[in-house]
């Protein structure tokens, strides 16, 4: 399925300027969305428009939901990735972040698969958990297409 990435920006916008407070919804799929245009390049906006919205987010994330566990575990990720995108002085600030969302709900599979390495997870049980990730993605994370065929597509290639 094509993903029309500037309409979903364009209504991710529209939600967060209209609410004094963003829901956290909205604040996780559009980050996901103009980091996920960051990362992989595009030529249908500007990435210094994208940059500003990154940042923007980060700021409001950090104001309004600071120990919100799915924020945390967004931003641990992109930090982890693409450091350089965020304005970071501690190299290990991606970690901590996926610590905090994992420690907040060791349940989540999703979590913890982020940390799998860190975790030294045996191989039988990392096996079982990329299964359940695939297969039921939606019990651990926002249901969102883009969001959630990246990380299918990640986890089934990890």
């Amino acid at each position: 399925m094509e993903i029309d990435y500037i309409k979903q920006i364009s209504e991710l916008e529209n939600n967060i300027k209209k609410n004094k407070i963003p829901l956290i919804a909205d604040l996780v799929k559009e980050t996901f969305v103009a980091w996920y245009m960051l990362v992989e390049g595009n030529l249908l906006l500007r990435e210094d428009y994208l940059q500003e919205i990154l940042n923007r987010n980060i700021n409001l994330i950090h104001t309004f939901y600071p120990g919100n566990p799915e924020l945390q575990f967004l931003q641990g990720w992109m930090i982890e990735i693409s450091p350089w995108f965020f304005d970071v002085e501690d190299e290990d600030i991606g970690a901590k972040y996926l610590k905090l969302a994992y420690n907040a709900q060791p349940n989540n599979t999703l979590y913890k698969w982020a940390l799998r390495d860190e975790m030294n997870i045996p191989k039988v049980l990392l096996a079982q958990m990329k299964v359940s990730l695939i297969i039921d993605y939606n019990k651990y994370y926002i249901d969102y297409t883009p969001i959630k065929e990246y990380f299918k597509d990640i986890v089934s290639n990890s």
